[in-house]
């Protein structure tokens, strides 16, 4: 009897003791998932001594959320303040454009596309801030509507003498919406492969079983670099001369972390790159 005794005491003893930790390894979890706002609670039982380090600890997620929200906030206000004297810029660019000898024809036109590229990259920045701070769209998009959209593009790559297929499984009137970020990274998707995939190439976008996969047969991604394609401001070292800003598939990745879908870059076979969004569903 003493024994047993002792025995239900250690053990829960080792839960009094142990409970700071359990919530410690939660929150920690949570906040690894991309959850900002877990902390540990408050008023819990346990030893002083990890109650204490569970009140450092949300002292420095605040802080550590802090930092990241003031960052966020800065990207936001310099992208949309350098949009107005960016746009003065280009308007006054335009109007020098008359003025011009016929030697500076050439390089008038590339300073006008370098003003094109730093606007664009202020729009993709912005929208990444957008995208990180939580301020996008949460609204669902029907399935109907995404393929909808997803036709506009055939007129874009018949234009660049590419081919658009676009294979939905049967929808019903009980099919379920999908996220509203499918139908973002769908257009990051299509157009990257318009801008990457030769003339007479094909593009596919299949929606099955939960997953959303745009496929192409262009020269597509080294195994090596489909982790390194979702950061920010990364080019493929092949293809530095392609128009673009580097934050495409950042904005995506984003978007599906938000949204709770898992974006992943694959292989084609036998050749190009497949872009993967698996949906809550699946």
């Amino acid at each position: 009897v003493a024994v047993l005794c002792a025995l239900i005491a250690a053990r829960r003893l080792a839960r009094w003791i142990l409970r700071p930790v359990t919530e410690l390894d939660l929150t920690t979890r949570a906040i690894a998932e991309g959850r900002m706002d877990a902390r540990v609670r408050a008023g819990g039982r346990g030893p002083a001594e990890l109650r204490l380090l569970e009140r450092r600890f949300n002292a420095m997620a605040d802080a550590v959320s802090a930092a990241l929200e003031r960052q966020r906030a800065f990207v936001a206000d310099a992208s949309h303040e350098l949009r107005t004297p960016l746009t003065v810029l280009s308007l006054r660019l335009e109007n020098l454009e008359p003025h011009l000898t016929p030697d500076g024809t050439e390089e008038f036109a590339e300073a006008l596309a370098e003003v094109d590229r730093l606007g664009r990259l202020m729009e993709d920045l912005l929208e990444l801030a957008r995208v990180e701070a939580g301020t996008a769209a949460p609204e669902p998009i029907a399935r109907t509507a995404l393929r909808a959209r997803l036709a506009i593009w055939h007129d874009v790559y018949a234009a660049r003498k590419l081919t658009l297929a676009v294979e939905f499984e049967d929808i019903g009137p009980s099919t379920a919406p999908l996220p509203a970020a499918a139908a973002r990274i769908a257009d990051i998707a299509l157009d990257n492969a318009a801008k990457f995939v030769p003339p007479g190439g094909a593009v596919t976008v299949r929606l099955e079983a939960g997953v959303l996969r745009i496929a192409d047969d262009g020269p597509g991604l080294e195994a090596e670099q489909f982790e390194a394609a979702l950061g920010r401001f990364w080019r493929s070292p092949g293809h530095g001369n392609v128009p673009g800003s580097g934050l495409g598939l950042a904005i995506a990745s984003e978007l599906a972390r938000a949204a709770g879908c898992e974006l992943s870059l694959r292989p084609a076979a036998p050749h190009g790159l497949v872009v993967e969004l698996r949906l809550p569903e699946a």
